[in-house]
């Protein structure tokens, strides 16, 4: 948008999730935002200098949505791609990827039915469940953390990950998938207690699953102490 014509057009205002998501886009690429609801995301990163976006969705109410948020926030209708579709399927063209508010089986699933280990693009991902599924798949097919951002929402810690193609396949430990390497105290905890609950849930119908789970948390709860990254 031009500087004459921004005035004539509200500000996007985005959760505090979504914006820790959007600083890490590269406007300069293609990007598509994935299930992206009613496009916010879209159309702030558009009103930030970027002009090669898709809002996929797989239905198509939430598109039409997002066709009225985008004849609200920019300046040119056509100016962010709407596609209907699953996931990533025919979005080949994508270089900047944008996944939040899905589970971390539910990444793993759209990103290997997009063939991820044969692509080299940049994920954003925001799991609300199993992040540590989202992450050990990301090594699994060569891809690496490069940075990733917590964010406390509405009584809730979300991770937000930054990971590029590294093409070194890796198995990294259940603590660091758990954590995806943060460091921030109230997330560790956060995951700590969270660990020891289901550890406690499971004792009686799965032992051996209690015994790994409680490992995993007395592990980030010594990295806590010790004060030493994972």
């Amino acid at each position: 948008m031009t500087a004459q014509s921004l005035h004539r057009y509200p500000a996007v205002r985005l959760s505090d999730r979504l914006a820790a998501a959007a600083a890490y886009v590269d406007t300069q690429r293609e990007i598509i935002d994935v299930g992206t609801d009613h496009a916010l995301l879209p159309c702030y990163l558009y009103q930030r200098g970027a002009r090669r976006l898709t809002a996929s969705d797989i239905n198509a109410g939430p598109l039409l949505a997002a066709k009225e948020n985008i004849q609200k926030y920019t300046d040119r209708p056509e100016s962010i791609r709407l596609m209907q579709t699953d996931g990533l399927i025919g979005a080949d063209f994508a270089e900047e990827i944008i996944i939040a508010g899905m589970g971390g089986e539910l990444i793993v699933k759209i990103l290997s039915d997009f063939a991820l280990e044969e692509k080299d693009v940049h994920l954003i991902l925001q799991p609300m469940s199993r992040c540590e599924i989202a992450v050990k798949y990301l090594y699994s097919v060569g891809y690496g953390i490069a940075d990733r951002t917590v964010v406390r929402e509405g009584g809730h810690e979300y991770i937000i990950i930054s990971a590029y193609r590294t093409g070194i396949k890796k198995e990294p430990s259940d603590t660091f998938c758990y954590t995806a390497g943060a460091t921030d105290e109230g997330f560790l905890r956060h995951k700590a207690d969270g660990l020891f609950k289901a550890a406690a849930a499971c004792g009686h119908t799965d032992p051996v699953r209690a015994e790994k789970l409680s490992a995993i948390a007395e592990e980030i709860m010594s990295i806590l102490s010790d004060g030493e990254n994972i």
